[in-house]
């Protein structure tokens, strides 16, 4: 008897063993499979301006919707409306662009699988999607870079004279004072149909300077107080402050001057840089200047 039911007993425990096994090759199938292969859709509107930079475009045709990275784009009908479809569940970064307007970029959309999001399409127009025109402007550079100065001060001297007389005499010190700062100084109108002017400036050691190429600038600063009712700006750039951003002592630097009005700008993750978008195409001319 004990024989019997010790068979018994190891023929159940064989068959509790396959189907535990049954069920947990299942489960892990399910739970690899289900979330793959998900689609989903984006459907949302931009409103454009006009060059006056008030009045919608009474055609929004034409701007372009895409996810960096991929092939996935789509582009605006007359409404503004627009539609990108069977994007693979992820995150994304979508840029909204078309030329001789400013380029948007935002990270982070995030697709989850079936259905549409509605992207920022609110029919109050609170939270929106706004295309503004570039500004044909032509800056001006000029730069006072780091100019040493000498400085003189007088002191006073006494001593006693041979008839036991004392005298005074003024003794001049002269200093050569070194320079911190640097003045760069651009020059536009003061504004471009109603919109107050903002002056970029950029610098490198060489080659062409694009302010969306984190590649081509190791250093930029700009005017935190708008240029002045004569459309000029000007700046105070320190020497400590190009030399922490990676320019050494003796290196020949360029800089450039970049106008625009409606700024729009966005951290370039590879890079840690900040990217602006909506400069004029007509940039300064480019000079140099010696780092002390």
């Amino acid at each position: 008897m004990r024989n019997n039911n010790n068979s018994v007993t190891s023929f159940l425990k064989i068959l509790l063993s396959i189907f535990l096994g049954m069920i947990t090759v299942n489960s892990c199938k399910n739970s690899a499979t289900a979330p793959t292969g998900q689609t989903g859709n984006i459907i949302g509107h931009i409103y454009a301006y006009d060059s006056l930079n008030s009045l919608p475009l009474s055609n929004e045709s034409g701007f372009k919707i895409s996810l960096e990275g991929t092939p996935y784009f789509s582009l605006t009908d007359s409404l503004g409306k627009w539609e990108l479809k069977d994007i693979p569940s992820g995150t994304y970064a979508i840029i909204f662009s078309k030329d001789n307007y400013v380029t948007q970029k935002i990270y982070n959309l995030q697709i989850d699988g079936p259905g549409t999001l509605y992207f920022l399409d609110d029919p109050l127009k609170s939270n929106q999607i706004v295309m503004w025109p570039i500004p044909s402007l032509l800056p001006t550079l000029a730069i006072q870079p780091f100019v040493d100065k000498l400085e003189i001060s007088t002191r006073d001297s006494s001593y006693r004279d041979s008839a036991g007389r004392n005298r005074t005499i003024l003794i001049y010190d002269s200093t050569i004072i070194k320079s911190e700062a640097a003045l760069f100084s651009s020059h536009s109108q003061n504004k471009w149909h109603g919109q107050q002017i903002t002056t970029f400036f950029y610098f490198n050691k060489q080659g062409i300077i694009d302010p969306m190429n984190p590649n081509t600038f190791v250093y930029y600063t700009r005017d935190y107080y708008g240029t002045d009712t004569s459309g000029l700006t000007t700046i105070t750039v320190l020497r400590s402050e190009l030399l922490k951003a990676g320019f050494s002592a003796g290196d020949n630097i360029n800089c450039v001057a970049f106008a625009g009005t409606m700024i729009s700008n966005w951290l370039d993750y590879n890079s840690g840089k900040t990217i602006n978008s909506g400069f004029s195409p007509h940039h300064s001319e480019v000079k140099s200047f010696i780092l002390p």
